[in-house]
């Protein structure tokens, strides 16, 4: 047992882990796998006609109902995939808090407004970074050529804390904070914890890349969950809040 707000880099392996091999592990394991298998069928199912059809074409001239198909079927992928994240980020959270997530309970009241809201803020704030960068590398660059190559170094490092930043900027919407109070909580704590944040999170992301390398592929069907449930385990500690650690059991 963690005591109080305490809580070391490897206690999110452990918490993620433990959850993807409980006796729940068929939720945690095959919900992702369905749902990835589901999207590369769907959208095989959608390019590979349009694929073989074009495929004699130097540059395919997609007609205009080709090209309304291909809007929609992205329109449609975004959306599950969206629904998907609402469900697996919720139910992660809620194990955070000791409620046991299984087929009849991760489904019900899924955020989806809100998870789609957080990713839509999300792809706004990494245009607008990528933006605000390019226009300050092309602006040094324009005034001495090496003066751009010195400011892409600032600019390139910063992508570590706007990943973070990002990366958690979910839960917080999830957990029921405005569109700018999550902003702004994200930012204060993953700077106020920001060394040990990003070597528990580096920790947690060697050991799922190792699972899934060492297991030729077949391990990302734990590795994901685990990745999922780590960061919950983060989220809930760098924000003040307690994580359960045995289901039905008192907070860390």
């Amino acid at each position: 047992m963690f005591a109080g707000p305490q809580w070391g880099v490897f206690d999110p392996v452990t918490f993620s882990f433990k959850r993807v091999f409980s006796h729940t592990w068929h939720f945690w394991v095959l919900f992702p796998l369905a749902f990835f298998v589901a999207l590369l069928l769907g959208t095989m199912a959608g390019v590979i006609p349009l694929a073989i059809r074009h495929a004699d074409e130097a540059s395919p001239d997609f007609s205009g109902g080709e090209i309304a198909f291909l809007i929609i079927l992205y329109a449609v992928l975004f959306i599950a995939s969206t629904y998907y994240s609402a469900v697996v980020y919720n139910a992660a959270l809620r194990e955070t808090q000791g409620e046991e997530q299984s087929w009849s309970t991760a489904f019900k009241n899924a955020p989806f407004g809100r998870m789609l809201l957080s990713m839509i803020m999300i792809v706004l704030a990494e245009f607008a970074y990528v933006i605000v960068g390019a226009v300050l590398i092309g602006v040094a660059g324009s005034v001495v050529g090496w003066l751009g190559a010195v400011v892409a170094i600032p600019v390139t490092v910063g992508l570590i804390p706007v990943f973070l930043v990002l990366g958690f900027y979910p839960f917080y919407v999830l957990d029921g904070h405005g569109v700018g109070e999550a902003f702004s909580r994200a930012c204060r704590d993953v700077f106020s914890h920001f060394w040990k944040l990003l070597g528990a999170y580096l920790i947690l992301a060697i050991i799922a890349y190792a699972l899934v390398l060492f297991t030729i592929g077949f391990g990302i069907v734990f590795a994901m969950p685990a990745a999922i449930l780590g960061s919950a385990f983060i989220y809930r500690k760098v924000s003040g809040g307690d994580v359960v650690l045995n289901l039905g059991g008192k907070g860390v």
